[in-house]
């Protein structure tokens, strides 16, 4: 069993002595902003689980996170042929293809569609109406603009998953899985 030297283990001991001051310091803040339950009962549960599979790595595959990319690439463009759609043509009021990565464009093709901007929240830096989800959740009319706005969000979030599971899972996994 190997000694440590007196001068470790006093730093270790002061170490554990500030670290259980933090954990009421920790827990009186996530009291007081209501979190307390959702540690206790969510995080606290699967801390154990956790640790095994970090431990332990779990199983996975790289050639079926790419697949999975692909699949949702593929769900991201019929979307994306739903936003074109309501719109005659494939060019924006700007001269420019279509594009909703382009916010000036999603609060054109809303407007196109007769959506209020106003409903939207407004962007801290610019003060224009927010392209972001739930700003733009709050378009409640005509029908045709809730219904672009649930495929514009449907294409958004695809579009992420298919980015997150080629560019980043799959990159993840060794190659003993």
């Amino acid at each position: 069993v190997p000694v440590l030297p007196e001068t470790m283990i006093s730093y270790s001991l002061k170490d554990s002595k500030v670290l259980l001051q933090l954990v009421d310091v920790l827990k009186g803040r996530l009291d007081t902003i209501g979190m307390t339950d959702i540690v206790d009962n969510i995080e606290s549960r699967a801390t154990t689980a956790k640790i095994w599979m970090e431990r332990n790595g779990i199983p996975a595959s790289k050639e079926v996170a790419e697949e999975m990319g692909l699949r949702y690439s593929e769900e991201a463009l019929k979307a994306l042929d739903r936003l074109l759609v309501p719109f005659g043509s494939d060019t924006a009021p700007d001269g420019r293809p279509w594009s909703w990565t382009i916010d000036d464009h999603v609060r054109a093709a809303l407007s196109e569609l007769g959506a209020d901007l106003e409903e939207l929240d407004k962007t801290g830096t610019t003060g224009l109406p927010s392209t972001a989800k739930d700003s733009l959740k709050k378009i409640s009319a005509p029908d045709g603009a809730v219904a672009w706005v649930e495929a514009f969000l449907e294409w958004k979030s695809l579009m992420k998953r298919s980015s997150d599971f080629i560019d980043k899972y799959a990159e993840l996994v060794r190659e003993n899985g």
